[in-house]
């Protein structure tokens, strides 16, 4: 059996393995019908959307079991999909997600021999793109590009920011003012990713870890920027006692 053939096999035993634990078995058993039947993964899609919005249902109601139930079937839905060939792919590492949802729901599920219905597996990365799909165009979505790009922000807008206020005369309490919001926008927008993973919330360790780790990432790319600005204007800015301050 191929590479294929095995996680559509293995998405249709662990949906079955499921199946009697679960109140709700309507996506479920369209899960199992469609992993057994190659034609139909380009549907993988449409369901994929029908999970989706009852995953938000269950999370607006803090049904957590639900919530682990739903992200389970949301990457099997993805992964066929994306198995099927067709065009504009989810995330390309949906299946590495497939065990890791399928441990915490055997767990969640309180089903016996875990361990032997889901082989440990190690979970993907802080960075890995998000379980919850913001349009299947929009790889912006990622919390490791929106990681990158906020660190872009930095190089390019720190010192756009800065020469402006210099430019304008500023008062110096718009400085911090400025560098704050400049700061707080892109840790929000990063943050926010990590809020749509429907595996892991975002708890209050995880947020202080990303938002250190970008927050030391942001200043060395502005510092970098910074450099680059200043010797591209000849230092103006930069020394207090220049003509531009």
């Amino acid at each position: 059996m191929t590479t294929t053939g095995h996680t559509a096999a293995d998405i249709q035993r662990l949906s079955r393995r499921f199946l009697p634990h679960c109140d709700d078995r309507d996506t479920l058993l369209a899960l199992e019908a469609m992993a057994a039947d190659e034609r139909l993964w380009p549907g993988g899609h449409a369901l994929f959307q029908r999970i989706r919005a009852k995953t938000l249902v269950a999370e607006r109601a803090g049904d957590r079991l639900k919530s682990t139930q739903y992200a389970f079937e949301e990457v099997c839905a993805k992964t066929l999909y994306n198995l099927s060939g067709f065009p504009a792919p989810f995330d390309e590492d949906a299946p590495d997600w497939i065990h890791p949802c399928a441990q915490r729901l055997a767990q969640a599920l309180g089903i016996a021999g875990t361990q032997d219905v889901v082989p440990t597996a190690a979970e993907p990365s802080l960075y890995a793109p998000p379980m919850a799909d913001l349009g299947v165009d929009a790889p912006r979505a990622s919390p490791r590009l929106r990681f990158w790009l906020a660190c872009a922000w930095s190089l390019v807008f720190a010192p756009v920011l800065f020469h402006g206020l210099v430019a304008l005369r500023a008062p110096e309490f718009l400085y911090p003012v400025v560098a704050f919001a400049a700061w707080l926008g892109p840790v929000a927008w990063v943050l926010s990713a990590h809020l749509a993973l429907p595996l892991a919330r975002v708890g209050f360790a995880r947020a202080m870890l990303v938002s250190l780790g970008l927050t030391i990432a942001m200043a060395v790319f502005a510092v970098i920027g910074m450099a680059i600005a200043s010797a591209m204007v000849g230092g103006v800015g930069l020394d207090p006692a220049s003509p531009g301050i």
